[in-house]
């Protein structure tokens, strides 16, 4: 027997299993909302030149299961590249797009020709049957009407590329944010752009400066947050600019697009108007330019900078031509080191953003990095305004 002073025996205990794991995927899982969402972003943006990229996406995440398949391919009803190749099959097409729902469905739709060799395509008269849209973008179309447009009411970002308009009215939409207009022609006596936009933003006019007051005045240039150009060595006639109404408040938000090339084509010419941010691009490295060309081009613009753009604050150049990050032929490296000199002695910032594969016909041409200036700005101007009033009641 165990005295009750002694100590008690130690007992052996018994492991405890511990809680099954579930071993499904915490992934798929996810209610439908969410994994929607995860889709979308696997999937990456939606643009028309990454229309491709995201078929294959789409194809690799059918491979996973059953669900996520479904998802996906729901996806591809929602975001839509559509070009057809004979105008006698337009009918067919639309109504093929009615049954698959892809006309309720669509949020995203890029439609047309996205190379030159292809041609140019007849605008369907189902266009204007997409009115759950918030993107679109129209390449190389001809016979755009914009009071079809105008039933798509609920556009935010909207692309013209190489399109013929009919124009029996001005653009109204809305809700519309974002507007790029890239060499387009019009047919009509109205302008393109009036009142009817009363919350746009984003402007971007890629047309011969002859032509832009089509496509937009000084009314609406004050109402947007930026504005973007395109800068050509044809823009030469006395005035052409001025007559824009590019005031200081103006260009101040205002960037302007130039191709390196442009700068053998300036001449001994400068921009006829106070340019502060210039955007450097080209369409495609590899086949415009061989690096030797290219190199020559930028050591040029190097040399003339400020004789061209006096007031340049802001140089915005693609991250391809970046030689912190990218391996340049030598040439190329060494154009670029005296391009950022040319930079640092006149005291402009030198901004590397963005790829040559986004300067395509038909792509938004927007500066993530000029935007936020431009907001940044505008929330300093509108405190200080505040701020001014304030000092004044009180006085």
């Amino acid at each position: 027997m165990q005295h009750l002073d002694s100590p008690e025996p130690p007992t052996t205990r018994t492991a405890e299993p511990l809680p099954r794991r579930d071993t499904s995927s915490s992934l798929l899982s996810l209610p439908d909302e969410l994994l929607a969402l995860v889709v979308d972003q696997a999937l990456g943006e939606f643009a028309p030149r990454l229309y491709k990229t995201r078929l294959d996406g789409v194809r690799a995440l059918s491979l996973v299961n059953k669900r996520v398949r479904a998802v996906a391919q729901d996806e591809l009803l929602k975001a839509v590249h559509i070009s057809i190749g004979r105008d006698e099959d337009a009918a067919a097409v639309g109504d093929e797009l009615v049954v698959r729902g892809t006309v309720a469905r669509a949020r995203a739709l890029s439609m047309g020709r996205l190379r030159v060799t292809e041609g140019i395509m007849r605008a369907p008269q189902f266009l204007s049957s997409f009115r759950g849209l918030r993107r679109l973008w129209l390449v190389r179309v001809h016979g755009v009407r914009v009071e079809d447009i105008n039933q798509l009411q609920e556009l935010r970002e909207l692309v013209f590329a190489q399109v013929d308009l009919v124009v029996s009215r001005p653009l109204a939409l809305s809700r519309l944010t974002s507007l790029d207009l890239f060499f387009n022609t019009l047919t009509g006596r109205q302008s393109l752009v009036g009142n009817g936009l009363p919350v746009l933003q984003h402007l971007f006019i890629g047309q011969a400066v002859h032509d832009a007051h089509k496509f937009g005045d000084r009314d609406l240039f004050s109402r947007t947050s930026t504005l973007a150009f395109e800068l050509q060595s044809t823009d030469g006639a006395p005035g052409a600019w001025s007559n824009l109404g590019l005031d200081k408040a103006t260009l101040d938000k205002a960037l302007f697009d130039f191709l390196p090339a442009e700068v053998d084509l300036l001449g001994a010419r400068r921009v006829e108007v106070d340019v502060q941010y210039v955007r450097v691009y080209q369409f495609s490295m590899n086949n415009c330019y061989s690096p030797g060309e290219l190199a020559s081009q930028l050591d040029d613009l190097a040399d003339r900078l400020h004789d061209i753009f006096p007031a340049l604050v802001s140089l915005y150049i693609a991250a391809d031509l970046d030689p912190q990050h990218v391996m340049l032929p030598r040439a190329v490296a060494d154009a670029m080191s005296a391009l950022a000199t040319a930079c640092r002695l006149k005291g402009a910032e030198l901004v590397y953003e963005g790829s040559f594969d986004e300067y395509v016909v038909g792509e938004s041409r927007r500066s993530a990095h000029f935007e936020a200036r431009c907001k940044r700005v505008e929330a300093e101007r509108a405190a200080a305004a505040a701020a001014a009033t304030t000092s004044t009641a009180r006085a």
